[in-house]
């Protein structure tokens, strides 16, 4: 199985989408209705598709600056081998493994509603949208695949 890794928008449905970017090295990865992983990079992943945006720290970008990475695919996660998965980026492919967490996460997405309280103070609600017990690390150094 390959899925495409992307830095998508946070204001999209979880369940409209497949990857959920959480920041430039960690990605949540939703499987099938039954798993969501977390996917955790060693190092800096450099993308090269704007020289000019390359130095910029994310903090200092323009709203119109980060639309331009917005639904970038990044990579293509195999899991044919559950023993020795892969990610694919650009010419370099990394061999992961799998993690069992010690204490599982809970993912969770603001709900549209709040309601008031007779004090005047506001209660927020919370959907769970997956628990996540497993995470695919990526530790090694990348490989060089070459062109053909």
């Amino acid at each position: 199985m390959r899925f495409p890794i992307s830095i998508t928008p946070h204001s999209q449905s979880s369940s409209d989408l497949n990857v959920e970017t959480i920041d430039s090295t960690t990605s949540i990865v939703r499987l099938n209705d039954r798993e969501t992983l977390i996917v955790e990079l060693q190092g800096k992943l450099e993308l090269s598709f704007s020289d000019q945006l390359d130095s910029v720290p994310v903090e200092q970008l323009t709203e119109d600056d980060k639309e331009l990475r917005l639904g970038l695919e990044i990579g293509k996660l195999d899991l044919s081998n559950q023993e020795k998965p892969y990610l694919r980026i650009g010419n370099h492919q990394l061999e992961g493994k799998f993690i069992k967490l010690t204490n599982p996460l809970t993912v969770l997405r603001k709900t549209e509603w709040k309601r008031k309280h007779e004090d005047g103070g506001e209660e927020q609600g919370f959907d769970i949208v997956a628990i996540v017990e497993r995470k695919l690390v990526f530790s090694k150094r990348p490989h060089p695949i070459p062109i053909s």
